[in-house]
């Protein structure tokens, strides 16, 4: 989930890797969902543990067969290259907040952290997950179609 903004005023937040999950599995896709497509002309937020996710997907899809190493490569130098500030939490943010988030709509510890960046910098969320989905409108914040 990352925080897309227009220099600071518009932003909003979404759930994991959405570009990686949907369309970088080399089946030919061209289009990117708006909002991954938002973050060349905007910024994007996300928390610490993105960057993990991000090589995860990455690494699982090289093992798999599903793109190359040269394609896992030229991907993570362009989303280098995106305008994506990282947040880290301090720990009583984690463990007060997510975790009351994670609690209280049954999400994972990761996923309450994207919820909670959300409401935190009141941005609105893109996710593909459900869960999330149905936890972030619960919460009111805005959801964005990707």
């Amino acid at each position: 989930m990352a925080a897309l903004s227009r220099p600071m005023r518009r932003r909003c937040s979404r759930k994991r890797f959405i570009f990686l999950r949907r369309h970088s599995t080399g089946r030919g896709r061209k289009r990117r969902p708006r909002a991954f497509a938002n973050c060349a002309r905007d910024r994007a937020l996300v928390p610490a543990l993105w960057l993990y996710e991000v090589v995860n997907v990455i690494e699982v899809a090289v093992r798999k067969g599903r793109i190359t190493e040269e394609k896992a490569g030229a991907f993570l130098e362009n989303l280098a290259d995106l305008p994506i500030e990282i947040e880290n939490p301090t720990r009583p943010l984690m463990f007060t907040s997510v975790r009351a988030l994670a609690s209280r709509y049954k999400l994972t510890g990761y996923d309450a952290a994207y919820l909670e960046l959300a409401i935190r910098h009141k941005l609105p969320m893109a996710a593909l997950d459900n869960a999330l989905a149905q936890a972030a409108r619960a919460a009111g914040v805005k959801l964005v179609q990707i």
